[in-house]
């Protein structure tokens, strides 16, 4: 038995904390510098050629994950201006008097960061140029980590959730009484029509059972459904955590007719989404009140306090990161 918890147990965390790695994005732009434009052409078109053997070559900055930027320069450029020195001497101490100067960096799209340079000089465009080239974009690329596939609620417009839930209940009336034992059931779907703001529309089954005395015929016990709609916020601290605090309202009516509840209730809750496959782990505690008074027709009035204890999974459709690949 203890074998078989611990197999258990493997497969579980791997299934949710396991990493996938998509292809990594690059952007080329322009080639910079005062360089001649038949030369910035060449690089250009080198250096994407070079590029694409290895990751994929994206259109816009926004699409991509890395920056390969070249700027071409001539050494007397340099040196005779103050601010090009400044920036680009320390690269200069090997020139060994050739005329012009490549410099390609390789820069991160969302700090900005240059995590990598790479230099060649020349006098001419030859087949020696277009070989240091290619040396110069693989020891380039050799600094670009892997990046994990990130799976959360902001990346996909719409997603599905199903949810089994534990709905104990607490009766307000002259003597309060609760009733732990109430289970139920919500499926959803959920628009994230912002990158921290999504709206869910859903519909949920659960037990209700009200217990005026402790004689059997005084137990009345319901079916009721929900429909209820809220508004989150998306938070995700971490890359495989997400966050959804969130507030709404529910309509509600009786399945079987024993029970009359309140037509609304107001709700608060916390959902917690932790990676896992192709979709999300949820673990869903909610708040719920009602807004006026339920009843037991002919018997009782009281008004419910509901804790709702949702576990299920997410899954996401119609991913927000429309990115154009190649040319």
């Amino acid at each position: 038995m203890k074998n078989i918890f611990f197999v258990v147990f493997f497969f579980a965390c791997s299934f949710v904390f396991a990493q996938t790695f998509r292809e990594v994005r690059i952007f080329v732009p322009p080639i910079e510098g005062s360089g001649r434009t038949a030369e910035k052409n060449y690089f250009f078109k080198q250096i994407t050629y070079e590029a694409a053997l290895y990751h994929s070559i994206v259109r816009t900055r926004s699409s991509g994950d890395f920056i390969l930027r070249g700027t071409v320069l001539s050494v007397n450029e340099i040196f005779s201006n103050e601010y090009l020195f400044d920036t680009y001497s320390d690269l200069l101490v090997t020139g060994n008097g050739m005329e012009y100067f490549f410099l390609l960096e390789l820069s991160n799209v969302e700090t900005s960061e240059v995590i990598g340079q790479q230099t060649i000089y020349y006098n001419s465009i030859d087949s020696s140029v277009e070989r240091f080239l290619s040396i110069m974009v693989f020891n380039i690329l050799s600094f670009i980590p892997g990046i994990e596939e990130e799976n959360n609620p902001h990346n996909k417009w719409l997603f599905l959730n199903v949810n089994a839930m534990w709905t104990p209940q607490i009766y307000s009336e002259e003597n309060l009484s609760a009733n732990w034992l109430n289970f139920g059931f919500r499926v959803s779907s959920e628009f994230h029509f912002l990158d921290f703001m999504s709206l869910e529309l859903g519909m949920q089954f659960y037990q209700d059972w009200v217990v005026v005395s402790t004689e059997s015929d005084n137990e009345f016990r319901d079916l009721i459904m929900e429909i209820p709609l809220s508004l989150k916020f998306v938070f995700k601290p971490v890359n495989y955590l997400t966050m959804l605090p969130y507030g709404g309202i529910s309509y509600n009516f009786s399945l079987m007719g024993t029970t009359k509840p309140s037509a609304f209730s107001l709700f608060f809750g916390l959902q917690l989404g932790f990676n896992a496959g192709y979709g999300m782990l949820i673990i869903d505690p909610r708040f719920s009140m009602d807004l006026s008074l339920s009843e037991v027709i002919d018997v009782i009035e009281y008004r419910r306090y509901m804790i709702q204890l949702g576990i299920g999974y997410k899954i996401g459709f119609f991913p927000r990161d429309n990115r154009v690949r190649g040319f």
